[in-house]
């Protein structure tokens, strides 16, 4: 197969992990922000589809992914804008085991090299997590989103951010949600992690895609930081779903240790 990209180069290359309703997409936005117009390529994968969406979202293509195998890139490949060196290049795994296996079937053949790679691994504390995922779908969907291969999921990252474990490229960065959402000194060190020049840019702003908050939708759009992101568990507390989730014993132990208690 020919290599569109030999000769492609990125400065950067994030490679995002994170669970659904993480609130991964206001992190990437955030992240985004750091940039000038024009300068990010954002890809968002799942085991259905792989969305290619510029800085500015109003061109998309999709091309088709099998298990996060060989993608089929005809329309990636044609695209002559996307082969050019970029500044950036960001792309997202949601609900996705971590595991190297998976994440290397998709290599720099694809994109072109990158000088810097990092890893980014979200993560929400389980209480508000859960809830919005609960928010968001509709309860026929709560035998996936919210059942067992969510539990065994949950559990896999709050294990990998407690140990911090790295997989594929040495540089990984965790990023506590609920921190980055509250504390302006751990966004500044976010920043100077990435090798950024720090900025809040972008913080209040709710994206378009993603359909926003699963309880308030886009209504907090310019002022995202009143949202009250830290007790959306409380619609749930009683719920015996969510209840199977939150009093887990593994995973209940591990989200008081990153995140504290919740009562």
């Amino acid at each position: 197969m020919f290599n569109y990209f030999k000769y492609t180069k990125n400065d950067y290359e994030f490679r995002v992990f994170a669970l659904r309703r993480s609130g991964s997409n206001a992190i990437v936005n955030w992240i985004i922000n750091h940039f000038n117009d024009n300068e990010v390529f954002y890809l968002s994968a799942d085991p259905k589809e792989f969305l290619l969406k510029n800085k500015v979202l109003k061109k998309k293509q999709q091309a088709s992914i099998d298990n996060y195998r060989m993608p089929q890139l005809r329309q990636i490949h044609s695209n002559t804008t996307f082969r050019k060196d970029k500044r950036c290049l960001i792309y997202r795994y949601e609900d996705c085991e971590l595991n190297e296996s998976n994440i290397n079937k998709i290599t720099s053949r694809y994109y072109g090299k990158s000088e810097t790679k990092i890893n980014i691994i979200i993560l929400r504390d389980v209480y508000n997590m859960t809830a919005s995922r609960m928010a968001y779908y509709s309860e026929n969907y709560y035998p996936v989103m919210v059942g067992d291969w969510y539990k065994k999921l949950l559990l896999q990252y709050l294990i990998y951010f407690h140990n911090r474990i790295c997989f594929q490229c040495e540089n990984s960065l965790f990023i506590n949600y609920n921190q980055w959402f509250s504390d302006i000194d751990y966004r500044m060190y976010l920043s100077e992690c990435l090798n950024l020049k720090f900025t809040d840019k972008g913080l209040n702003q709710i994206v378009e895609y993603g359909n926003g908050s699963s309880f308030d939708g886009k209504k907090f759009q310019g002022k995202a930081q009143q949202m009250d992101t830290m007790n959306r568990w409380r619609k749930y507390e009683n719920n015996e779903t969510f209840k199977s989730i939150t009093n887990d014993p593994k995973i209940k132990e591990l989200n008081c240790t990153i995140f504290g208690r919740f009562e």
